[in-house]
């Protein structure tokens, strides 16, 4: 089954310093940087930056505890189909031309995230961004910012729908 919740669009490089960061510069500095790994024709840098952004399962343990493991194993397949698209990747990420302005909104704000919210650990920022380039503009999905690193998700909002699902499957 296609894992609904967590696909990953893009990555992003190991941070510089975080601690004198707002998170919200965090996530417009690794953005930045990754498009511009993604902008250049070296693959193996493309797929570290990428690996540095994917959610992992210590990442899915941070933000949903003990429920992780029940949405980990399809996560993980997703990921591994998403690695195995690098060029497919880096034409979408480079079609729009260089980023003139990247928007980010504080998720905590949308009513579409409250259930999330209820989940996840407060002090776990987590942002949607929508980013303006030469040629058009893009929204990729959530970023969260975990022990100063950053990662992506598209359709965080609905995990504890599927995470309510897969618990009633198990009873």
């Amino acid at each position: 089954m296609r894992y609904f919740c967590l696909s990953v669009l893009c990555g992003a490089l190991l941070l510089a310093s975080a601690a004198d960061k707002s998170p919200e510069e965090i996530v417009k500095a690794e953005i930045t940087q990754f498009y511009a790994v993604f902008a250049g024709n070296d693959a193996e840098a493309q797929k570290k930056a990428l690996d540095a952004m994917l959610p992992d399962e210590k990442t899915l343990e941070k933000l949903f505890g003990a429920d992780a493991k029940l949405i980990w194993p399809d996560v993980e397949k997703y990921l591994k189909e998403t690695r195995s698209h690098l060029k497919e990747l880096r034409e979408e990420l480079t079609k729009h031309g260089a980023i003139k302005k990247i928007k980010l909104t504080d998720c905590r704000t949308l009513d579409e995230y409250k259930n999330v919210f209820k989940m996840i650990p407060k002090d776990i920022p987590v942002f949607d961004e929508y980013i303006e380039f030469e040629n058009g503009a893009a929204g990729n999905g959530s970023y969260v910012v975990i022990d100063g690193k950053v990662k992506i998700f598209q359709g965080l909002d609905q995990t504890p729908e599927e995470l309510a699902k897969r618990k009633a499957e198990k009873k």
